[in-house]
């Protein structure tokens, strides 16, 4: 059963049926540069509530949970989680264990957002 409490590969298979029982790897989150990371966290928590503002759906809830957030992956995986509904950008957002290029993915997105929301 998945979880979503850490990412992970998948190395193998060891059991096919009556179901699937797969083999794991545990990916540890990677941090390049911690200020940069903090500094994006709290772009990314901007974002969101500019998001709201603009008349956007978030949660305030979550937005008060964010503001009180200053983990920078548990930002990013979040607000992920709770507002990225692309196929394409939420994998890409899953695949990614360096929490400073999740946030930018995340930042570029929510710009991207944004812009279309008010043009």
């Amino acid at each position: 059963m998945l979880s979503g409490l850490q990412r992970v590969e998948v190395i193998g298979y060891e059991q096919h049926a009556p179901f699937r029982l797969a083999s794991v790897m545990p990916l540890d989150d990677q941090v390049e540069d911690a200020s940069a990371a903090t500094a994006l966290g709290l772009e990314v928590v901007d974002l969101f509530a500019k998001l709201g503002e603009a008349g956007l759906p978030v949660s305030e809830a979550l937005q008060t949970h964010l503001s009180s957030t200053r983990d920078p992956g548990a930002i990013a995986d979040i607000v992920g989680h709770n507002l990225v509904a692309e196929p394409l950008t939420r994998q890409k957002l899953i695949d990614e264990t360096v929490i400073d290029r999740r946030l930018e993915l995340l930042r570029e997105w929510m710009g991207k957002v944004l812009a279309n929301h008010e043009a």
